[in-house]
């Protein structure tokens, strides 16, 4: 997680460090300098001097003293300054007067104006790293006068380094203005700045580097940071722990209202993201019309028959049964597929004046809230998650307007409901008391049918287990967010059903198989890392390779061969770490799995490895499952699934990645 400030949050924490904690601001220059000379150094290239661009305010400041610091490295230096001299002030004022007692062939210092445009460029063009210490934080607006020239000048440089911003950004919207420095990387001074994570600010930042200036930003900055960025390491560390001894009514019980005629499938789509994400029980409320093919296709859900009218949910006949589910949930979600026919509308009123749990509030339900907004009461414990144009509906403006004010938008949606995600690129999260964050993940291959209702059942599973609906927004937007590095991985295509994502929601990620001896290899990775008690499920059609990945594992522990347990069931290999080989490929029966006694081995120090574990339905909670599919068009090829459940799993999940992909980013 990485944490953003306002601008004049960071201005005012220098005069905190020198009121409070005496440290004078010229101290803070010296060690903001010190850090820009050190980033500069690294990125030099060629032998050419380095050419700092001086404004004249504390920026240009912190560019004088960064010039000594080079100086004295050795380095040639040159500073173009944009004002005269007598015209700094303060610290600024200093570290000129510093530079001008070092002035010579090793550090030369001009006054830009008296320099035309070819010069300019001739300087720029031969330097090994230009820095940028024209404007800072302090400026609003597009630039002007001699700033804007030099900014104008220096286009198409590779090689500029920004001094905590680049010039010609707005630091709290994340605007670029014309003209706008476009870094190769910028070092800022103790904290992120808002609007450096926005895009196009994000990218004209380059690489960004946090420079500590020798107070600690935690004594200094608002205790709540303007935005927090979130990223996929943080996932874990805001799931809820689980005992081995946890009860399935213990993980937090979901009730999904969704469905209609017209859209099957979502009640199904959203079902399965709750499931995957951990819920322990999913009440899947749909129309009676659909309730048996939906109970065949996921028998892992309870299904409430609703009574129905019109391809549609009849929200009077329903409101009593679904009453009497509510006790029994955590949080509910509504709206994949509902419709927007008259009973869904009705539907919505009741949801929203009668269920007293957190809510999710999603699609067509999204609908019924902008319609209904004038007279809605508000709560504090709705979680609304549109898209830009659902966002636009809502606020009553265009969604190019929402695009364009993305987080006055998120901060907008909160007005009712309490918490809104607002879905796009670099995902928001926002809540009506102020707090914002943003997801580092996403993919245009997100972008297809079902992938809404997907997010709404992972949000909906971690607000009913127990997490809070701020957190739980941010962790399954985390989740599907994170499928862009899983799908170019998993499949040649630029877009997948949402049924094959699923296994991708939480501690995952897929590897293709080439051939069985990358299977093997895959296998063989995992072995190398096995610990007593490690549960591995096996799952895939016959001829998958699921015997060959086995192989691969024993192989890793001393074993030319390993041979399929098939007729015999379980097979056992003493190593280092005693593996038990088991298939259940003859099995159907739960008691006959059961009366087998796998988990007893674990006990006893060992690790195990079960093919056909889809037939093993009391599955042990923590498990590292690896399932097996198809690629299409590839007779040999596979997709190897993996996933974490349990902590010590995801820890050897990272391992594993890494034995594949080394100092790779898959």
């Amino acid at each position: 997680m990485k944490n953003f400030y306002m601008p004049s949050d960071v201005r005012a924490a220098d005069g905190t460090a020198a009121e409070r904690y005496k440290v004078p601001s010229v101290v803070l220059m010296e060690n903001a300098a010190r850090a820009a000379a050190d980033a500069a150094e690294a990125m030099a290239r060629g032998d050419g001097p380095f050419v700092i661009l001086a404004g004249h305010g504390n920026n240009g400041g912190d560019g004088f003293a960064a010039a000594r610091h080079l100086m004295l490295r050795g380095h040639r230096v040159t500073v173009l300054k944009t004002a005269e001299d007598g015209r700094y002030k303060n610290d600024a004022a200093v570290n000129l007067r510093i530079i001008r007692e070092l002035e010579g062939r090793e550090l030369r210092i001009a006054d830009s104006p008296s320099l035309d445009d070819r010069e300019v460029k001739e300087l720029l063009g031969g330097a090994a790293v230009v820095l940028d210490a024209l404007l800072g934080t302090g400026t609003t607006g597009a630039p002007r006068g001699e700033a804007g020239r030099l900014i104008t000048l220096s286009a198409g440089c590779g090689n500029i380094l920004a001094l905590d911003i680049p010039s010609g950004i707005d630091p709290e919207s994340g605007a670029c203005y014309e003209p706008c420095v476009r870094a190769a990387a910028t070092v800022t001074f103790l904290a992120l700045k808002k609007g450096m994570a926005f895009s196009p600010s994000l990218e004209a930042c380059g690489r960004i580097i946090t420079a500590d200036i020798g107070i600690p930003a935690s004594k200094v900055l608002p205790q709540t940071p303007a935005l927090s960025l979130y990223c996929e390491e943080d996932i874990k560390n805001m799931l809820p722990p689980l005992s081995r001894s946890i009860h399935k009514t213990e993980r937090g019980s979901l009730l999904i209202c969704a469905g209609s005629a017209a859209y099957r499938g979502a009640p199904l789509l959203a079902a399965l993201g709750a499931l995957r994400a951990g819920a322990g029980l999913v009440y899947l409320a749909v129309p009676e019309f659909m309730a048996s093919e939906i109970s065949a296709a996921l028998p892992e859900a309870v299904i409430l028959p609703l009574p129905a009218r019109g391809g549609a949910v009849a929200a009077e006949e329903a409101e009593a049964m679904i009453a009497e589910w509510m006790p029994r949930c955590g949080a509910a979600a509504i709206g994949p597929g509902v419709g927007r026919g008259e009973e869904a509308g009705a539907l919505f009123s009741w949801f929203w004046n009668n269920w007293r749990a957190p809510l999710l509030i999603d699609a067509d339900m999204l609908y019924f809230f902008a319609r209904d907004l004038g007279k809605l009461e508000e709560r504090a414990d709705v979680l609304l998650t549109p898209h830009g144009g659902e966002a636009a509906r809502i606020l009553g403006v265009s969604a190019a307007e929402v695009g364009a004010s993305r987080e006055k938008s998120a901060r907008a949606l909160t007005k009712k409901a309490g918490y809104a995600l607002l879905k796009g690129r670099n995902t928001l999260i926002a809540s009506s008391s102020g707090e914002l964050r943003m997801i580092a993940a996403g993919s245009p291959a997100l972008a297809v049918p079902g992938s809404g209702d997907v997010l709404s059942g992972v949000a909906g599973a971690l607000m009913a287990s127990g997490l809070s609906i701020m957190d739980a927004a941010t962790a399954a937007a985390l989740a599907h967010g994170v499928l862009k590095r899983i799908t170019d991985c998993a499949e040649r295509s630029r877009g997948r059903l949402r049924m094959k994502f699923l296994s991708f929601c939480v501690n995952s990620f897929a590897v293709v198989s080439e051939s069985p001896d990358d299977t093997f290899s895959a296998g063989r990775a995992l072995g190398e890392s096995l610990y007593p008690g490690l549960m591995i499920l096996l799952k895939g059609e016959l001829g998958m390779g699921k015997t060959r990945f086995t192989q691969g594992i024993g192989r890793a522990l001393g074993y030319d061969r390993v041979k399929s347990p098939t007729f015999v069931i379980m097979n056992e290999y003493d190593a280092d770490v005693p593996f038990l080989h088991a298939d259940l490929y003859r099995l159907e029966d739960e008691d006959e799995i059961e009366s087998l006694g796998i988990e007893e081995y674990l006990d006893d120090g060992f690790a195990a490895a079960v093919e056909w574990a889809e037939r093993w339905r009391e599955r042990p909670e923590e498990r590292l499952e690896v399932e097996l599919l198809p690629v299409p068009g590839d007779a040999e090829a596979r997709t190897l699934v993996f996933e974490a459940f349990g902590k010590r799993e995801a820890e050897l999940l990272a391992v594993i990645k890494e034995k594949l992909f080394p100092g790779e980013d898959k």
